[in-house]
């Protein structure tokens, strides 16, 4: 399977599943269910900054989904080496059940 065959999900599609699912309207709503600042909120979305391992951990408790699904996600935003993307690529879609053949 290609990278282009299968589009990972970023960081932010997390984000949103959560705003959607507990009835968020807005990112300030979304830094208080998180317990982070707006700021923060606000530089993920602007791509200022790319969520750690800590934050990765946090929304995906609050999703209850697994923790190294989104911080795989994270690292493939992260990284701009071909291989390190595919990597994470593969390994995001083993956490979500594709078969990367």
């Amino acid at each position: 399977m290609t990278e282009s065959s299968h589009v990972i999900k970023s960081p932010l599609d997390y984000l949103d599943q959560l705003m959607k699912q507990e009835h968020l309207s807005s990112d300030y709503q979304l830094s208080k269910h998180l317990g982070v600042s707006r700021q923060l909120v606000s530089n993920w979305r602007h791509h200022r900054a790319i969520m750690d391992p800590y934050h990765c951990w946090k929304l995906a408790d609050a999703l209850d989904v697994d923790e190294r699904e989104i911080e795989a996600a994270a690292n493939y935003q992260r990284d701009k080496v071909d291989k390190k993307r595919e990597y994470w690529l593969s390994k995001w879609q083993e956490l979500i059940g594709i078969d990367s053949d």
